[in-house]
């Protein structure tokens, strides 16, 4: 891939991420969440057990712990989330999902799906395929624009 190809898939990879986040953002915004919060509630929900402690959060969200440690308390202000103190080291804090947590997270889901896939029904294949290869670079896999194509159309009907 030529200098200009790459830069056009990181475009479209771009815009596809880009207009996603923006849905997603916007139907946890109609919930009534922050989308930092929102976002700290997939990374709750999405983790072993459904905890993680308070610096996990931090990280994975690339926030100070400070703000997350708040950030945290105003979702267990909310019912999403509960803190307790780590029964193998009290200075540590995890947070736990709770039934309300999960479900404004399955509620803003289902939500963001029927955005996303008309979203998903504008693009045509090609900028599907493109930006793609590009995520797939971002995590680390280098796939060919074949193995792309088969991943997108299926290996019935890749060329």
């Amino acid at each position: 891939m030529d200098f200009h190809e790459y830069v056009c898939g990181i475009a479209e990879a771009r815009y596809a991420i880009r207009k996603v986040f923006r849905i997603v953002d916007d139907r946890a915004k109609l919930a009534g969440l922050e989308p930092l919060e929102h976002q700290a509630l997939l990374q709750v929900y999405g983790s072993p057990g459904e905890m993680l402690q308070v610096n996990s959060v931090a990280r994975r969200l690339d926030i100070a712990p400070a703000f997350a440690s708040r950030m945290i308390r105003q979702l267990e202000t909310k019912g999403y989330v509960l803190r307790r103190s780590s029964e193998t080291d009290r200075r540590v804090t995890e947070v736990h999902m709770t039934a309300a947590g999960r479900e404004i997270v399955r509620s803003i889901d289902a939500d963001v799906r029927m955005h996303v896939e008309y979203f998903q029904a504008q693009l045509p294949m090609s900028s599907k395929s493109t930006a793609l290869s590009i995520m797939a670079f971002y995590v680390g896999l280098d796939l060919s624009p074949r193995a792309v194509e088969t991943l997108v159309l299926g290996p019935a009907e890749a060329p």
